[in-house]
């Protein structure tokens, strides 16, 4: 990749007008190369700030890159390596925890939320009927059919069954704890609002590459029908 890519910036200026090829100085080679170097670790930096600062991770973006000069006049350091990762990723943490905090905290301020003692937050949409001679409500052991959106504090929509897609159909003990707790206060056919803790969700693990760890959840969830 890097022969070619060097080779796309130099054959113009190699090539004669006669098509045979002509020495390089080694003084324009040496700064072409670091020009070429510098570009790609340019780009490299930017990214690395733009996926930082998506996380939340505030920093003054003009002084870490007058840091990262200096930083590179240095030889590798995989102490100093080791501790700034652990720096940021504490700081990641803390971003996220704030943005849990908050995603619980303004449920629990909408009109007509109920705050259980565990921290689960229950909100009714629209609110579902009985169905006589059935139970009112799910238990524990009784198989549910939902629809629902999960949704991340940032509002992204992590996994999701949506109108007109065939229902989950699950045990209601096998699900999260939180989503469990919830569905037991369900009417059929109602739309509910769940806001849960991480201890109530996916704990501080997370589920790889959908929640991270730690992270509270949020669950628009319509019961369809149980048994």
């Amino acid at each position: 990749m890097m022969r070619g890519a060097v080779s796309a910036l130099f054959v113009a200026a190699a090539v004669s007008v006669s098509g045979a090829a002509t020495p390089v100085p080694a003084d324009s080679l040496n700064e072409a190369v670091a020009v070429f170097v510098a570009s790609n670790m340019k780009l490299a930096v930017d990214n690395a700030l733009g996926q930082l600062l998506a996380t939340g991770v505030d920093c003054d973006t003009a002084a870490v890159k007058r840091l990262v000069l200096a930083e590179l006049s240095k030889p590798y350091d995989a102490t100093a390596h080791t501790t700034a990762s652990a720096l940021i990723e504490r700081a990641m943490d803390a971003k996220a925890l704030e943005a849990s905090d908050l995603m619980l905290s303004q449920a629990a301020a909408r009109e007509g939320a109920k705050v259980l003692p565990d921290g689960l937050v229950f909100e009714v949409l629209r609110e579902g009927a009985d169905t006589p001679g059935k139970p009112s409500m799910p238990g524990a052991e009784s198989t549910v059919r939902i629809r629902y959106r999960g949704l991340l504090p940032d509002g992204t929509v992590f996994d999701a069954i949506e109108a007109g897609e065939s229902p989950l159909e699950a045990r209601v003990a096998d699900l999260a704890s939180g989503m469990a707790e919830g569905l037991q206060m369900m009417r059929r056919g109602g739309s509910y609002r769940l806001t849960m803790p991480a201890s109530l969700g996916y704990g501080e693990e997370g589920v790889p590459g959908s929640i991270p760890p730690g992270c509270a959840l949020q669950f628009e969830v319509e019961l369809v029908d149980f048994d």
